[in-house]
């Protein structure tokens, strides 16, 4: 079972109060989770909001992809959220769309409560629960929407130290908090940041949750992944 750090809490955002509710109590009914609440609007979600307390958002995109991407890229730039959308699978074509606007997992229609609860926690620690194609299938569309090449090389591989430190990062922990858990000093904390964007390719921080998949497992076939460093549990 996977557990969800202390304090994190989920919203569950639907235009349908019973809909919204029932999942939210539902939700409440499990041990891994901190506590539930439905709302219908994003509104009604930051009026009801206390700065500072990590959340997953879980916004039902199966009516409203578009407004539901809207909400994504609103709530993926607040710290300590994170976004999952619901009634959209893996191989629906709306589904890259959420993800690039931040989902870190998706729902689709028929999944079972048990899914939705596991999705949910992966999403509390700040991992996305879409597998590495669909990750790799977003970042191609991305590079090629841009006038890029697609993805033909696998990003370097992580030191078991640095491998460490990109769970905390994508977890939204900051260097001083990093430093201080793992005993390090945060010049050191920063110089192995740096090399994990650097072998990751990317520019920001909070585009690590993006490369775990591909340091974490072996890549598919076809992805062009290539074999990635094993991850320790």
């Amino acid at each position: 079972m996977i557990a969800v750090p202390s304090g994190v809490r989920v919203v569950v955002q639907s235009a349908s109060p019973w809909f919204g509710e029932t999942l939210a109590a539902r939700l409440r009914d499990d041990p891994r989770i901190a506590g539930a609440r439905s709302v219908a609007t994003t509104e009604q979600w930051l009026d009801g909001r206390k700065p500072g307390t990590q959340e997953v958002l879980l916004v039902d995109a199966g009516d409203d992809p578009a407004e539901a991407r809207a909400v994504c890229e609103a709530a993926a730039a607040v710290a300590g959220v994170h976004v999952v959308a619901m009634g959209v699978g893996e191989d629906d074509p709306r589904a890259l769309g959420l993800i690039e606007a931040g989902a870190l997992g998706l729902v689709a229609p028929e999944a079972s409560f048990a899914h939705v609860a596991d999705v949910v926690a992966e999403a509390g620690q700040g991992r996305p629960s879409c597998s590495p194609r669909t990750l790799a299938r977003v970042l191609d569309q991305i590079q090629r929407r841009d006038g890029q090449t697609s993805i033909e090389d696998p990003p370097e591989p992580l030191t078991d130290r640095q491998a460490e430190i990109a769970e905390w990062v994508a977890a939204g922990a900051t260097n001083k908090q990093i430093a201080r858990r793992l005993n390090l000093r945060p010049a050191t904390v920063r110089n192995h940041v740096r090399e994990v964007l650097r072998k990751g390719g990317l520019a920001r921080r909070r585009e690590v949750a993006s490369r775990l998949p591909f340091w974490r497992t072996n890549g598919e076939e076809g992805v062009g992944l290539g074999t990635c460093v094993a991850w320790r549990s």
